[in-house]
């Protein structure tokens, strides 16, 4: 047994006494089996070592021959890392090393290619040069340039750019490239001329439809730029979309604008002309740009929208100069009429007013000049302004609301939606309030003078021989069509936002954009339901409604007097009955009918729908309440007059039936009345005795009016 596992020779044995022999002997041949054994796991370490020593010696002789491919350099690594961590560092520098030559070999290879593709054009780079372009030049620049980005692309994207030798190659292929690119723009500058870009005068059209085969050499050459640019430019660039093939297109118009138009000495460069320069831009993109997008570059909208771009830098900078100029002039009149061109101007280039506090602030004046005199152009010069141009059920539209609305419209799409800041929107919003409610006053006044025409005259005479009640009405509706569009206008996004921007303008940044207001949690979760408009909209409702119960007072006030001597006799006859027993209307309140049934003809006829709800049940209870009063409170009543009083009553109300199913509802005190007149005794004298409310009466009333009937029949019998 092996010392040390607590077993030992002498165990058991006292000092002076012998050894036992069999203990030395077991003892010895423990101790030869162990020598043995170590003997035996020596030389197993020792053939282990050998092993490990020659699988590292290949490994290293791996790494320095730098034969082995890329996808086996990280086996080679691990393999290395297997066997000692003592060749760990050598064999991962390797490793960077080996994967550097194979990317510098690939590049290599890349710019050979690409070099070697380029320097086999040379007859076609002379034939470019030599201007002798042809259908067969034409096409084989396009093959050229399409073998050229399939030569390079799929490597492109294979290969990584964290290396110095990626930088290197990339600039030798760039140089290359640069020679190549310099051939297509000769080629499509060849063909665009061929087709007449640019046109040259304002009647000038380019050569597309006649010149099919110019069109296709123009279209090839276009498309092969932006094909090498896509292909070959760095995506870092910062150039745009179709920046090489833009200024083939732009410079020969803006060489011409500056021309005309830059120089001092031009007879064309006039601060009283602005529509001359503006009007060269218009035409030019007018003439290129339907082409462009639909013939020469069809499916490339961000080079169209760059192009558009590029031709209108030259003019926004000659008129940030020019309208400087002119808004430090004594008279605006020149400021005014180059702003009025600027806003009219497709596509909108309002920003070069609104740049600077100063220019912005002349702006919003000339804005508000503009409108209020087109505002009184409405109110005064334009021919019938009340007059209806177009009607729903609900709205009426007058030529003065829709001008109006018009305005306003404007603003919103020439200048406020172009806007980005929306403190600088809410300037312009709140000219349109303004403008609205200059309106609602204005019309205020004019309501009041047709409604005064309208009660000197009568109602007969007016509605038969004056203009007042259709001029009353259409001013009417004109609130109510105004009114009824800014509500509509409320739920727009521009108008949701400035008034949340109004109503927290102190806790929002300075320059808070639409995109803005977005990211903030008040505006997302914002509940306020209040409308942009809504203390304008407010006013005009109010007015709406106190001039159409102004105009029921009329109404009533001449049917009243139309029937004063039926509502003043003290006791209601029965008239005669016909032989179906039918009774006759009163003769005393025939007029009185026909009057009103020509005011509500005409206001039916005219005025807008919810207008007229108000008006015809105004009307009703204004009738109501004088009935009651002169036939039911003030009158001895009798069961004949009761039946006469009926067949008046429904008279009336048949007036009604067009506008309701049950219009005896919209006069309560008289229906409820004649119920009762037409009880039978024994059920007046029960309530009577036990009054209740019935409708609008009380119990008094009721009870007042039983004891009344009661009172009658008692004297009839």
């Amino acid at each position: 047994m092996p010392p040390g596992d607590g077993c030992n020779v002498l165990d058991g044995w006292a000092p002076g006494a012998p050894v036992p022999l069999s203990r030395v002997l077991d003892r010895k041949a423990d101790l030869l089996a162990m020598a043995s054994s170590l003997r035996t796991q020596l030389l197993e370490k020792q053939a282990e070592m050998s092993a490990l020593r020659d699988k590292a010696d290949g490994v290293i002789r791996r790494l320095a021959s730098g034969q082995q491919s890329s996808a086996t350099l990280s086996e080679i690594v691990n393999d290395a890392c297997s066997c000692s961590a003592d060749i760990r560092p050598r064999a991962q520098h390797a490793l960077q090393a080996l994967q550097s030559i194979v990317a510098a070999r690939k590049y290599m290879d890349a710019v050979a290619d690409v070099r070697s593709a380029i320097g086999a054009l040379g007859p076609v780079l002379t034939a470019v040069q030599g201007a002798a372009l042809n259908d067969s030049t034409y096409r084989l620049l396009a093959d050229r340039t399409s073998d050229l980005i399939d030569l390079w692309g799929p490597k492109r994207g294979a290969l990584g750019a964290a290396s110095l030798a990626h930088v290197w190659a990339s600039a030798r292929i760039s140089s290359m490239v640069d020679k190549w690119r310099t051939c297509l723009e000769r080629a499509a500058s060849n063909a665009l001329n061929e087709i007449g870009w640019p046109c040259t005068s304002a009647g000038s059209m380019l050569r597309l439809s006649v010149d099919a085969r110019a069109r296709t050499h123009a279209q090839l050459m276009l498309t092969c730029l932006v094909a090498l640019q896509n292909a070959f430019e760095s995506p870092d660039a910062i150039s745009g979309p179709g920046s090489w093939v833009l200024p083939l297109l732009c410079d020969p118009i803006i060489v011409r604008f500056k021309y005309h138009f830059d120089r001092e000495s031009s007879a064309t460069n006039r601060p009283d002309k602005p529509e001359w320069f503006l009007g060269f831009i218009s035409r030019a993109l007018a003439q290129h740009v339907p082409p462009l997008r639909n013939d020469l570059l069809p499916g490339n909208d961000g080079i169209v929208t760059a192009f558009v771009d590029r031709l209108l830098s030259p003019l926004k900078a000659k008129l940030e100069v020019l309208l400087r100029e002119l808004a430090t002039r004594t008279d605006l009149s020149l400021f005014q009429h180059c702003v009025k061109h600027v806003l009219a101007f497709e596509p909108c280039i309002v920003d070069v007013l609104t740049r600077t506090p100063s220019m912005r602030a002349i702006l919003l004046a000339v804005e508000r000049d503009t409108a209020l005199a087109q505002l009184e152009f409405i109110l005064e010069g334009l021919p019938s302004p009340w007059v209806t141009i177009h009607s729903t059920p609900l709205v009426v539209t007058t030529n003065s609301a829709d001008a109006l609305l018009s305005t306003l419209y404007q603003i919103t799409e020439k200048t406020m939606s172009r806007l980005p800041i929306l403190t600088h929107r809410l300037e312009f919003a709140a000219l349109q309030g303004r403008l609205v409610t200059v309106y609602t006053q204005r019309c205020e006044a004019l309501l009041e003078l047709a409604l005064k025409d309208i009660s000197a005259a009568g109602v007969r005479t007016s509605a038969t021989a004056s203009s007042d009640w259709a001029t009353f009405i259409g001013i009417v509706n004109s609130l109510d069509c105004v009114q009824s569009v800014l509500d509509d206008w409320s739920d727009r996004v521009l108008f949701v936002e400035l008034q949340f921007v109004r109503g927290n303008r102190d806790a929002l940044p300075n320059g808070v954009t639409s995109d803005d207001l977005l990211a903030l949690q008040a505006f997302t979760s914002n509940t306020d339901s209040t409308a942009f408009f809504a203390d304008e909209c407010a006013r005009m409702s109010q007015l709406i409604a106190e001039f159409v119960d102004l105009l029921v007072e009329v109404v009533v006030k001449a049917f009243s007097h139309a029937a004063s001597s039926y509502l003043t006799r003290g006791i209601l006859p029965q008239t005669s009955t016909g032989g179906d027993g039918e009774v006759a209307l009163s003769a005393s309140i025939c007029d009185a009918l026909s009057t009103l049934s020509t005011s509500m003809n005409i206001v039916s006829s005219q005025l807008a729908g919810r207008c007229f709800r108000r008006f015809w049940t105004g009307v009703a209870q204004g009738l109501d309440n004088v009935l009651y009063q002169r036939m039911i409170v003030d009158k001895y009543i009798t069961r004949a007059g009761t039946v006469q009083l009926r067949a008046d009553f429904d008279a009336i109300t048949l007036l009604f039936r067009a506008h309701s199913e049950h219009p005896a509802a919209a006069m309560p005190h008289m229906s409820t009345s004649l119920s009762l007149l037409e009880s039978p005794l024994s059920r007046v004298q029960d309530i009577v005795n036990d009054p209740v409310p019935m409708g609008p009466l009380s119990a008094d009333e009721v009870a007042g009016l039983c004891k009344r009937i009661s009172a009658a029949a008692s004297v009839e019998i």
